[in-house]
């Protein structure tokens, strides 16, 4: 009886090993992806196990509609782009542990929504939350499609809340939040990000104007803030999108010398766009346009 108890008890615990080592997360049945997160390991931006199994279940293709499974950022829509892949990993791979007991989350600037659904997949337990914001309407919802092909179940349970905000702002009215992704560049990092960064929990954010720093937060329990620069960003689209305040807020925010220089820096670029337009393809309809815009020009210069 007792060899059968001890041979019960060594199958039991040779089961928990086998389940212990599967994966979480499934991976996707794409070669193409499959053959993205080999080659992210390999090049070393893909460190830890828990990272290697996110990155193997959510395909890249879903969210980006060019060149998904090409390690370079992308061109997604209004102006935005979606992070080169190591960029994913290696900003995931700095918030891992602070993930892994995280029950808040806060992606700004959330665009395609990749990041969204990885914060979530790596945060654990039925009751945590990642709200992700973006302050254009439409790719808040393109982000929310995006995630619905396939984890639609983050959708369901709320796990992930898509909202549509500054993101210069932050998310104050459900503040504090455990880990801050934040995923466009900031000349400085707004006061804002270090109040709704809870205490013990870290941010990740780029900084610089020209020449970025992946800069990484941590805001020690006592209330201590602490950056550290943990890389320099530059690939082939000229490092982070900048993050960006819808127009009327920033017009809100703005002295009335700053308004009138905004919209003269937008009647400007739309000269330069229609110009564009005639001298490529010759339309008498642009010329027509212009027209008025000429005389108006014109008599002021003369009065």
């Amino acid at each position: 009886m007792d060899n059968v108890t001890a041979e019960r008890d060594k199958l039991k615990q040779k089961l928990s090993e086998i389940r212990a080592n599967e994966p979480i997360h499934k991976p996707v049945p794409n070669p193409l992806q499959t053959s993205l997160v080999n080659h992210l390991v390999a090049r070393d931006a893909v460190k830890s196990k828990e990272v290697e199994e996110v990155m193997r279940s959510i395909d890249r293709g879903e969210f980006s509609p060019k060149d998904p499974y090409v390690d370079r950022p992308q061109q997604i829509a209004f102006n935005t782009t979606i992070s080169a892949p190591h960029m994913h990993a290696i900003q995931l791979e700095i918030l891992k542990d602070c993930l892994r007991g995280a029950k808040k989350a806060l992606d700004i600037g959330t665009g395609s929504g990749f990041v969204a659904l990885s914060m979530a997949k790596m945060m654990k337990g039925d009751d945590i939350k990642v709200y992700a914001i973006d302050h254009i309407p439409k790719l808040v919802e393109q982000a929310r499609e995006n995630i619905a092909k396939s984890h639609k179940e983050y959708l369901d349970t709320k796990k992930i809340e898509l909202m549509i905000a500054d993101g210069r702002e932050g998310l104050e009215q459900h503040a504090p939040f455990d880990v801050i992704f934040v995923g466009g560049s900031v000349k400085e990092i707004p006061e804002v990000f270090y109040e709704q960064l809870a205490p013990g929990g870290s941010m990740v954010i780029p900084v610089g104007e020209y020449f970025q720093n992946l800069t990484v937060v941590h805001k020690s329990r006592s209330g201590k803030i602490e950056k550290e620069p943990v890389m320099s960003v530059v690939d082939s689209l000229g490092g982070f999108s900048p993050l960006k305040s819808s127009f009327l807020t920033l017009m809100k925010k703005s002295t009335m010398s700053e308004r009138v220089y905004l919209l003269m820096l937008i009647f400007t670029q739309s000269i330069t766009t229609l110009f564009t337009k005639i001298f490529k393809k010759r339309n008498l309809n642009y010329f027509i346009l212009l027209c008025p815009i000429f005389y108006i020009l014109f008599t002021t210069i003369n009065h």
